[in-house]
């Protein structure tokens, strides 16, 4: 209870306080990176864990969270702002929809290779999300397009 209390905490404070002020000053596009590789690090070091001491369950769990306060509003306002006007709304509905097979998917396929090693949940993971890490590597760090315009006739 007290390590979900804590993800949440960190969470809250992450996407309440830090991700506004952090935003400004470095855009989403490296948040979005930052927060990938955070999150691909701490899954690597739950895997990678001798005897899954407690002391980095904790501290891999809250920065699992710190970076998914950062790489998830940040991958939103960047989808948002990339798509035209009349698609934003698309945009995001394929974005959550996305979301809602991953956490369909993530939890099936770790139960799945958890049967063939305690640890490959947490490997696979952090090779998924490092994976994400290189795609947003190769994302264009620039303004987005300008809004369409209606034409009023």
């Amino acid at each position: 209870g007290w390590i979900l209390g804590g993800v949440g905490l960190v969470g809250a404070l992450t996407q309440g306080v830090l991700i506004g002020k952090l935003t400004r000053r470095f855009g989403e596009v490296r948040l979005i990176r930052v927060g990938a590789l955070v999150q691909a690090l701490s899954m690597a070091s739950i895997a990678l864990a001798p005897g899954r001491p407690m002391v980095v369950m904790v501290s891999a769990s809250l920065a699992l969270s710190l970076g998914n306060g950062l790489m998830g509003p940040s991958l939103s306002s960047y989808a948002s702002r990339r798509a035209p006007m009349e698609m934003q709304g698309g945009a995001l509905g394929v974005l959550q929809s996305m979301g809602a097979l991953a956490r369909v998917f993530g939890p099936t396929w770790g139960g799945y290779v958890y049967g063939l090693g305690h640890r490959l949940p947490y490997v696979t993971a952090a090779a998924g999300l490092l994976f994400a890490t290189m795609l947003a590597v190769a994302m264009r760090v620039e303004e987005p397009a300008p809004p369409v315009r209606e034409v009023v006739r």
